[in-house]
């Protein structure tokens, strides 16, 4: 199934790669062994990539939308990086919250002193409207 790619995250030791497949669901790519993807890999923000996946297991809230993908083949790109942000609000104009951070996930998220978000897991995170989306301050 083809996927673009929308989002890459650096974490401490690993990336968070999010796609949008072309039948609309929103997904977490994770590898083989249901890790994150490691530093450096080859998913980039605009590709388009042809992906076999299989449906994660073990699925914690707020990550329902994990995917384990078995085999990538690059195909192409929707548009350059920058303009990435203008294909979501013309295709996915409802999956966009706007306004600050504290809007996202029905304003379920804390915030570390540091300044990281989490979802505490003893939270009720099911009754989320929805888990997976795009944050646009205004």
């Amino acid at each position: 199934m083809l996927c673009t790619i929308v989002s890459k995250t650096r974490m401490r030791s690993s990336e968070c790669v999010g796609g949008i497949l072309s039948n609309g669901q929103f997904v977490r790519l994770l590898d083989s062994n249901g890790k994150n993807q490691p530093i450096g890999c080859d998913f980039e923000i605009g590709q388009i990539w042809e992906i076999e996946y299989q449906n994660s297991a073990n699925c914690t809230p707020p990550h329902v939308e994990d995917i384990l993908v078995t085999s990538s083949r690059f195909t192409g790109r929707i548009a350059a990086k920058s303009d990435v942000a203008t294909w979501i609000k013309s295709n996915f104009n409802d999956r966009i919250w706007y306004g600050s951070p504290d809007v996202l996930f029905d304003g379920l998220i804390q915030w570390t002193d540091s300044g990281s978000g989490y979802i505490n897991r003893k939270m009720k995170f099911h009754h989320v409207a929805r888990v997976f989306g795009f944050q646009i301050e205004i």
